[in-house]
């Protein structure tokens, strides 16, 4: 027969290795989380890069019906409140809303999924986080087809850092990627895919890029009265 004193020692054993066994299970969970929050990030930012140049994609399609229905001729704004998102609007059956591209309604095409606005505010001052490339519809709206190199052109692409930021992009250079926005403020392209940016290009392809794209040099501003 056992004595309760071995009983004792049996059960103080057990609990020892039994805190011991925990505390194993324990680091070797820490380990695993460690070697796999990384890849798990690492998931989630390529998921988000896809998610992105899908958007452009689907744009670029919405911009070529758009060319294909104004005998060619690029969307071109001539009001505050008809911008090119407006314009593309029902070539994706959305119905055209000046304020609802990007804000508290939300047409989640016109930003990036890795780009969400912090505040969810109405605002056709806030409806996107993509720019159009308006060097090519500067002053008045250009055609397709006098664009050389369709395949070079960028048109469309990645820019905003949030919609809360009260921001549009233009670019003024047609041989680079110089951007600013219509208050003077200079703004580059975001790179927020593993350090590269999503952009589509006038022929309708769509392609992630590194900073090598974007010449800085050519930054220039745009006047006032110009809309987009």
């Amino acid at each position: 027969m056992i004595s309760n004193t071995e009983k004792k020692t049996f059960m103080s054993r057990l609990w020892y290795f039994t805190l011991v066994e925990l505390l194993i299970v324990i680091a070797v969970i820490a380990i695993l989380a460690g070697l796999l929050l990384p890849a798990l990030r690492s998931v989630k930012l390529k998921a988000g890069e896809i998610a992105c140049l899908g958007n452009l994609k689907q744009l670029g399609i919405a911009n070529m019906s758009y060319v294909s229905d104004a005998s060619e001729y690029l969307p071109y704004s001539v009001t505050d409140y008809q911008l090119w998102d407006y314009l593309l609007m029902p070539y994706m059956d959305y119905p055209q809303d000046s304020a609802a591209a990007g804000g508290k309604s939300g047409y989640s095409i016109f930003h990036c999924p890795s780009g969400m606005p912090t505040t969810q505010v109405a605002s056709k001052f806030r409806s996107r986080g993509y720019s159009y490339n308006h060097n090519l519809t500067y002053s008045t709206a250009s055609k397709l087809n006098n664009i050389s190199s369709t395949s070079k052109k960028l048109i469309i692409a990645d820019s905003a850092g949030s919609l809360n930021d009260l921001e549009y992009w233009t670019f003024c250079k047609p041989t680079h990627a110089a951007m600013v926005d219509r208050y003077g403020y200079l703004k580059n392209l975001i790179y927020r895919h593993n350090d590269k940016t999503n952009v589509l290009f006038a022929d309708g392809h769509g392609k992630n890029v590194s900073r090598a794209f974007y010449d800085t040099s050519y930054i220039e501003w745009v006047p006032e009265d110009v809309e987009w």
